[in-house]
């Protein structure tokens, strides 16, 4: 399930892209509205493990796994769609 990773192999420049990115993005929207520019921060971190640790797990694991992914997926969407709050930070 988990491969012997290679550092040399990690796309750094990837990474350091998407955390610009992301950065540029919470600094927008502090400017905006401060009140939810930590919140921001606070799913950047969580996203950024979340990404390192399913980059460690072989892609092939997804693709068994399809269906329920799937179904999680649709199961989140449809939670968000039908007004529920999903997330209780406030």
């Amino acid at each position: 399930m988990i491969r012997q990773y290679r550092l040399r192999n990690y796309s750094f420049p990837l990474i350091a892209a998407v955390i610009a990115l992301s950065v540029i993005g919470i600094m927008i929207i502090g400017s905006a509205q401060q009140s939810s520019q930590n919140r921001q921060m606070f799913g950047l971190i969580i996203g950024l493990v979340v990404m390192f640790i399913m980059s460690l797990i072989d892609y092939s694991t997804y693709t068994r796994m399809r269906w329920i992914i799937y179904l999680a997926g649709c199961a989140g969407a449809s939670d968000r769609y039908y007004g529920r709050r999903c997330n209780t930070m406030d």
